[in-house]
């Protein structure tokens, strides 16, 4: 019987590994940028770390208009055409080649000085992306975790055995070789999942269906860095050193309900409205403790760490910032169902506006603290604005 306990139990014993490599990968950037920032900070203090940063923000929002949509397109158009994998895969791809040099010609505007290694970085970005699509389709998420972790040790271990003092130019030089090293393992795991079509033709087309998962991508990498450029702008580097230690541990706890139910995406697209109730109370009721205990453990252990302290106050925003994740992540996967992701656009566009203008009043005022507080509150705009939406649904 399907309700069955050994059936439960079997069934949550084939998951468990799915949801753990899964869970690992995702996580894994968060944990080791916390490690990372710890020794950094100890070292060389604040303002290299934020230099860091802001460098990793620039190259982030560069590598985005680079692939253009390219992972999110192709796992929809590889679950809807089976059957046309390979040619799907090569179209897309010879399609953005188009856009590397366009973007790595913008890297000489907005990191001068610094473009080699910061087109280095993003064409790496690029590869990955290309690739990573046939681990996720296939639900081999072992492949990616330690594929991302190799990356993290190689780079934790060259800045270790650096004796010299860092320097911006040596961390970046370290991080390409972690991450060329990163590329060869997932294209090459890749590659022999690839089933080569024996002929093809390229023809060149806009990827229109791409352009919404751009558009989405890109205006949620604004929304969640929108408090970095201002911090940038308006209070300096070392400013950036300083908000992103704690911000690195509440991405953590934001982000966990995506990396549980993110293995799961197909499932939903074929679920029914009473799931989706259903599992968003569940979320909801599980956010509630994680946000809670979460922030209260990270807080202990962010004092013991770094010899920086905040306010009781500011970790109670931070229980803010986390919690209306869980509220509308649901809501997220229901839009994503119904292919009206123009909404999901517009959830994201509205936060943005709310964190921005906020950051902009705020931070002059009362500084790096601040941010957070702007932050909480464009997430919160952005649960009412789909409970409204949610609301009008079917």
């Amino acid at each position: 019987m399907k309700n069955s306990l050994p059936h439960l139990l079997r069934n949550t014993g084939r998951r468990l590994p799915v949801v753990g490599f899964n869970l690992g990968y995702n996580l894994l950037p968060s944990v080791f940028s916390v490690l990372l920032s710890w020794y950094v900070v100890r070292q060389d203090g604040l303002l290299l770390w934020g230099q860091w940063v802001y460098i990793g923000a620039v190259v982030s929002f560069l590598a985005l208009v680079a692939h253009f949509g390219l992972k999110d397109q192709l796992l929809r158009a590889f679950s809807l055409n089976p059957g046309e994998i390979p040619r799907i895969w090569i179209q897309q791809v010879l399609i953005r080649l188009w856009f590397l040099a366009p973007v790595c010609a913008s890297a000489y505007f907005l990191l001068p000085g610094l473009a080699l290694p910061t087109c280095i970085w993003i064409f790496c970005i690029w590869l990955i992306k290309v690739f990573e699509v046939f681990p996720i389709f296939e639900k081999r998420f072992a492949i990616l975790f330690f594929a991302e972790f190799a990356y993290w040790a190689m780079f934790g271990g060259l800045l270790v055995l650096d004796r010299d003092g860092l320097q911006l130019a040596a961390v970046l030089n370290y991080n390409l070789l972690a991450i060329s090293f990163r590329v060869v393992l997932v294209a090459g795991s890749a590659l022999r999942m690839i089933k080569w079509p024996h002929s093809y033709a390229f023809r060149w087309v806009f990827p229109k269906a791409g352009l919404t998962f751009f558009i989405l991508s890109l205006t949620g990498l604004l929304e969640a860095r929108t408090d970095v450029f201002c911090i940038k702008w308006i209070l300096g580097a070392e400013s950036i050193g300083r908000y992103s230690l704690i911000f690195s541990f509440l991405l953590i706890l934001k982000y966990i309900p995506d990396f549980v139910l993110g293995p799961f995406l197909r499932n939903f697209y074929r679920s029914d409205i009473a799931v989706f109730h259903k599992a968003s109370r569940q979320v909801a009721v599980a956010g509630a403790f994680i946000s809670v205990a979460g922030v209260v453990v990270f807080s202990f252990v962010f004092e013991w760490m770094y010899p920086i302290s905040y306010s009781a106050w500011f970790y109670g925003l931070g229980i803010l910032y986390v919690f209306p994740r869980f509220l509308f992540c649901m809501d997220i996967y229901r839009i994503f169902q119904q292919k009206r992701e123009m909404l999901m656009v517009g959830g994201i566009c509205t936060g943005l506006v709310v964190n921005g203008l906020l950051n902009v009043l705020l931070l002059p005022r009362f500084g790096v603290e601040s941010a957070l507080a702007a932050a909480a509150a464009g997430q919160w705009v952005m649960w009412l604005y789909f409970k409204a939406i949610m609301k009008r649904q079917p």
